[in-house]
């Protein structure tokens, strides 16, 4: 009796979530365990050309399957370039395969395109097909190309830890596969050499990974590494093999930190976080790491140590994805002072540190005198030039502590924090006097005009500046503003270019 091999059952983890893509997947699946199934139990019938065409149709119907989904959402995208590039290899590799039939033996056949098709499953599916379902059903929910990308690379950690389970559960198959049929006589030697073959192909799906692999052995050494994790690394094999913690890779001030993920790993299963590597060459870089254990030992005593294995992502185009979303969030794009969002939180903290220390802080707020008659005559593109020279002004008057934002237009607001009560007004008049002299030193700016792009012209820009100074007393933030606004408002009855503190 025969026993049915699969070498990759078929799993929910491998669905994208797409239920026609899905059901042709399982095609696939079903075709790499037929093969598989045939080289195990030594099949001498020529079964190959009917694989083929069955391939084939798999391939025709289901490339043109895909692609239409993906145009939907992806239509010129290099994603989709690339993807369609990959539908292309894949018959070319497989004609390719077909033209060699007559010159290998069946044996070799059914290993090639075992070969073939497995690779193709691992890093086609897992990888690419489930990172762009991931995007088109993100697109589908109302997200943008760049957040649904984001949050594709973000589950492909999923995807490494699925296909990390699905060589535990290969090697895990293929063992209890040896035991059931060691009575088999006639069969025993066809397992194992299964066996020994799937082992192999586990070690060239790890070594032919993109991301960084390593395994530590149950004594905390690294046993192993890929090729990707000594190219992100700059080391050798040779140098990292045998090492034990710290390793060279981590930067100093993570070694701590990863102390207690290696704990977790080993508590939980499973875990991964964000840290640094230091290549050998002394920069760093970001890196998600996700560490998994290999095997359970049913063992209790507490010298038992399970061995762990790591997959470690270059995560550095994501982290300036990142910075550049949160430049959105809390900058003011022009002159890259806080904007209104970031000085309340601002204001929030200095709030609740007066309350505690008794400490004060002041708001000054700046609005440029006839700056719309700037922008009438001169056009936005002077008038932006001006407001980023006086942005870079304000910022030369205040110390580093304090927080300089645009709220809009020509309206500039300073938070002046952690201020001596003694001598908290003497100083908020000190720091608005001198933002008053240096606002109205003459702006030297590009002329506009055609034909005269290497010329300047002198401009003298004055502000009327309003204060409220805050002395512990609670106060809501929208009542702090509304004071210096008033005072500001004051400044400008008063003739301009002026300074005003706000009096109950």
């Amino acid at each position: 009796m025969k026993t049915r091999f699969e070498i990759f059952p078929w799993n929910d983890n491998f669905k994208v979530d797409i239920p026609i893509i899905d059901t042709q997947h399982k095609k696939l699946v079903s075709l790499v365990n037929d093969v598989a199934e045939l080289i195990a139990h030594k099949e001498e019938s020529d079964q190959i050309e009917t694989i083929f065409i069955e391939l084939n149709d798999y391939a025709s119907h289901h490339f043109n399957t895909e692609e239409e989904i993906w145009q939907q959402y992806l239509s010129g995208d290099a994603l989709q370039a690339n993807h369609h590039r990959a539908h292309a290899e894949f018959l070319e590799r497989l004609n390719q395969i077909r033209s060699e039939k007559n010159s290998l033996g069946l044996s070799d056949q059914y290993r090639k395109i075992l070969s073939f098709l497995t690779n193709w499953l691992v890093f086609h599916i897992l990888e690419s097909d489930r990172q762009l379902a991931r995007i088109c059903l993100a697109m589908q929910h109302g997200a943008s190309l760049q957040e649904a990308r984001i949050s594709a690379d973000q589950d492909r950690s999923d995807s490494r830890r699925i296909l990390t389970d699905a060589l535990l559960s290969m090697t895990h198959d293929l063992s209890d596969l040896s035991f059931q049929l060691s009575s088999e006589i006639e069969q025993r030697k066809s397992v194992q050499l299964s066996l020994t073959r799937a082992l192999n192909f586990s070690r060239s799906l790890i070594n032919s990974m993109q991301d960084g692999f390593l395994m530590l052995d149950r004594f905390g050494s690294i046993a192993e590494v890929n090729p990707a994790f000594c190219r992100m690394t700059g080391y050798t094999p040779k140098e990292l093999v045998g090492s034990c913690p710290p390793f060279p890779f981590w930067a100093k001030e993570v070694e701590e930190k990863m102390k207690h993920v290696f704990q977790r790993a080993l508590m939980e299963k499973s875990t991964e976080c964000e840290s640094l590597i230091t290549r050998k060459t002394g920069d760093s870089m970001a890196v998600l790491v996700s560490v998994y254990q290999l095997d359970h030992d049913s063992a209790t005593d507490e010298e038992s140590i399970n061995a762990l294995a790591f997959t470690v992502k270059d995560i550095t185009e994501r982290k300036v994805i990142e910075e550049k979303q949160r430049q959105l969030s809390f900058y003011d794009p022009l002159t890259n002072l806080a904007n209104r969002r970031l000085f309340y939180d601002r204001l929030s903290q200095a709030m609740e540190e007066s309350l505690r220390t008794s400490r004060c802080f002041a708001i000054v707020f700046i609005d440029l005198d006839r700056f719309k008659t700037l922008n009438d005559t001169k056009g936005h593109i002077i008038g932006d030039l001006l407001l980023k020279e006086v942005a870079k002004r304000i910022r030369e008057c205040v110390r580093a502590i304090d927080t300089v934002s645009r709220f809009g237009g020509d309206e500039f607001v300073v938070l002046l924090s952690n201020l001596n009560p003694d001598d908290s007004q003497k100083y908020a008049e000190q720091v608005a006097h001198k933002l008053r002299v240096k606002l109205s030193e003459p702006h030297h700016l590009p002329l506009a005009e055609a034909g005269a792009p290497q010329q300047t012209f002198e401009y003298q820009c004055t502000a009327s500046i309003g204060v409220t100074l805050s002395r512990g007393h609670e106060h809501d933030k929208e009542v702090l503003l509304s004071q210096a606004d008033k005072a500001m408002y004051q400044a400008k009855e008063l003739g301009r270019n002026t300074v005003c503190f706000y009096k109950e």
